[in-house]
């Protein structure tokens, strides 16, 4: 089991350094375009077939991350499976036993299953509300300041989607 343990938590580092080192060099070439053509350019032709590679790469070490914790769970000898499937063991000790395993499951498909893809869905709402301002400020009549826009569609009453 040590070897699982350890083999898994290497790939997992790997697999989020990869993610971070990529998030961050493509935020620094895209910084470094000077202008809209050359930050096109880069995403279509350079990025085009990279660009998820952050996310795939996040998204593995986040699985990989996973085996560890279980094999924790299962082989510890004080808090573990292991300890519960030992008639030896005290009661306090069994106790524990079901309550570590009951925070790691909880925790583990609270944070994967739960705040994760929420978390996701907020970027994304985000992302699409930035995207409708910046339409609404791009076919702005010449001559209005972007804030008397905003300002404007503050006091309109919310439309029903």
């Amino acid at each position: 089991p040590m070897s699982i343990f350890y083999c898994f938590s290497c790939m997992s580092s790997m697999m989020f350094l990869w993610s971070l080192l990529l998030a961050v060099f493509t935020n620094i070439a895209v910084y470094e375009m000077s202008d809209d053509a050359e930050v096109k350019e880069f995403i279509e032709n350079v990025m085009s077939s990279s660009l998820l590679f952050p996310g795939i790469y996040l998204v593995f070490g986040t699985i990989f991350a996973v085996v560890p914790i279980l094999v924790f769970a299962i082989f510890n000898h004080d808090f573990g499976l292991y300890s519960l499937l030992d008639r030896e063991s005290e009661m306090v000790t069994k106790v524990l036993c079901y309550v570590s395993l009951l925070l790691i499951s909880l925790m583990i498909c609270f944070g994967l299953l739960n705040r994760v893809p929420g978390m996701i869905g907020k970027l994304y709402q985000a992302k699409f509300e930035t995207m409708k301002d910046d339409i609404k400020r791009a076919l702005m009549p010449v001559g209005r300041h972007p804030m008397q826009v905003v300002q404007e569609d503050e006091k309109k009453e919310p439309e029903i989607e």
